[in-house]
């Protein structure tokens, strides 16, 4: 049996909680916004300003249209950002701007998903070919693109990707999916010489629009005939059991592969031990590979080669044995949000000595939740935050920086055999109003 270390785990978990089901990043902004959990559905937008070279753009400015207002809020110096808006089906429209910087182009996003990632690239003008102002985001004209997209046998275009690219800029702009009519919708601002395509899995992409001007009328390109084939397609289901308590596996994925391609199919597993995929088989294989992993709790994966697809509702249920990974946990983080408590009972804590920083890290039971929560400190005292940050049921709920505007504070009154001490500040509702923030730890050193 082998111990874990902790900082390793800290550094492990804090991937898992910021790489969900879409890409996301070490994100924060400078006001950060929360909703009730417990009462309002909400979409986590999260996301990068980044110029040519790949580096963040310090405090840039990032503008949301939302229900016929404008959000304005400032990325963290690295150029991150998160924000929570409701989860009700609408549309909202990002677009970012910073000094010595063209405004981006607008993106489009669907609340209709728990999480959402933006990455918007901004250039100078020297950059691009291109020299007319661009338009700044405003909340008062949101038009709609719309089409419908078929297989080459005429059939509907069912999950074809859609892309938006702004042609002056080659910036990636947003993305949606076709429904089960093959039929497709995207929100935006009004814009010049942008682009749309289709996406197809296997079948690459081909152009549906270029040259597109949007002004405030909705625009209907019809219907567009592709050379895209359905795609062949198998759910892969079951239940994954710890071979150490005989009961389902409370963490931990279960992935797809095939042989003569890179094609990766992962799904969390859940806290009962039960997951499902979908899988796309693009070469048309005749088997697949499984690979069962639970690294939180078992050294070692189950890699099973070759398994046969025999129908389009696969079951595969299995038992992960290996070496257990045993905790040394002795401690708990509280966190109050508004009147709710979040208990995080596994709890560790340590001290880089060379930097004086202490890392605290806390997590449900299942791994699904937690905290993690760093600052400088030397002693007993009262000491700044330097990165603060609660997932719930693996989605953002609160992330707070150094210097991202809201005062936050550690107060250390232990610091012996046992880290005993409390962190207050305030952050933000979906309404901007101020809330606070209060926790308290004890953990073992």
């Amino acid at each position: 049996m082998n111990s874990l270390n902790p900082i390793k785990y800290i550094v492990f978990f804090a991937l898992v909680m910021l790489i969900s089901c879409e890409d996301n990043y070490e994100l924060v902004d400078e006001e950060i916004i929360i909703s009730e959990p417990s009462q309002v559905d909400k979409t986590v937008l999260t996301g990068k300003i980044y110029n040519s070279d790949n580096d963040g753009v310090a405090n840039a400015e990032i503008l949301v249209s939302y229900n016929d207002s404008l959000i304005m809020f400032i990325a963290d110096p690295n150029g991150n950002y998160s924000i929570e808006l409701p989860k009700d089906g609408s549309r909202a429209i990002v677009q970012a701007k910073a000094d010595d910087y063209m405004a981006s182009g607008m993106h489009p996003i669907y609340l209709n998903t728990s999480s959402k990632a933006s990455n918007i690239k901004l250039l100078h003008q020297e950059e691009v070919d291109y020299n007319d102002n661009i338009q700044e985001l405003t909340s008062d004209s949101l038009a709609t693109i719309s089409g419908t997209i078929l297989y080459s046998d005429g059939t509907p275009a069912i999950d074809a990707g859609i892309i938006l690219i702004d042609f002056s800029s080659l910036i990636f702009i947003s993305y949606s999916f076709t429904d089960g009519e093959g039929n497709y919708a995207l929100a935006s601002e009004p814009f010049e010489n942008y682009g749309i395509f289709a996406y197809s899995e296997c079948d690459g992409v081909e152009i549906i629009a270029e040259s597109l001007t949007l002004s405030s009328e909705d625009i209907d390109l019809g219907t567009y005939s592709s050379n895209f084939s359905a795609i062949e397609k198998f759910t892969l289901s079951g239940t994954v059991t710890n071979c150490f308590t005989g009961e389902g596996i409370i963490t931990g994925t279960v992935a797809v592969t095939f042989d003569g391609n890179s094609d990766y199919y992962p799904a969390e597993i859940s806290p009962n031990g039960e997951y499902s995929i979908i899988a796309e088989n693009c070469s048309g294989a005749t088997c697949y590979n499984v690979t069962v992993s639970s690294p939180q709790l078992i050294e070692g994966n189950l890699v099973l080669t070759c398994e046969a697809i025999t129908s389009e509702a696969m079951i595969g249920d299995y038992t992960l044995c290996g070496e257990e990974v045993i905790y040394d946990f002795d401690g708990i983080i509280e966190v109050v949000i508004e009147g709710d408590t979040l208990n995080y009972p596994l709890a560790q804590a340590e001290l880089d000595e060379n930097t004086n920083t202490w890392t605290l890290f806390g997590s449900s039971e299942d791994f699904k939740s937690g905290c993690f929560l760093i600052t400088k400190a030397t002693g007993i005292g009262i000491f700044d935050i330097e990165v603060f940050q609660v997932i719930e049921n693996e989605e953002g709920l609160v992330q707070q920086f150094a210097g991202s505007g809201s005062p936050f504070k550690v107060e250390i009154t232990e610091a012996n055999e046992r880290l005993i001490g409390s962190f207050y500040g305030d952050t933000f509702d979906v309404n901007g109003e101020i809330i606070p923030l209060t926790g308290t730890f004890d953990i073992k050193i």
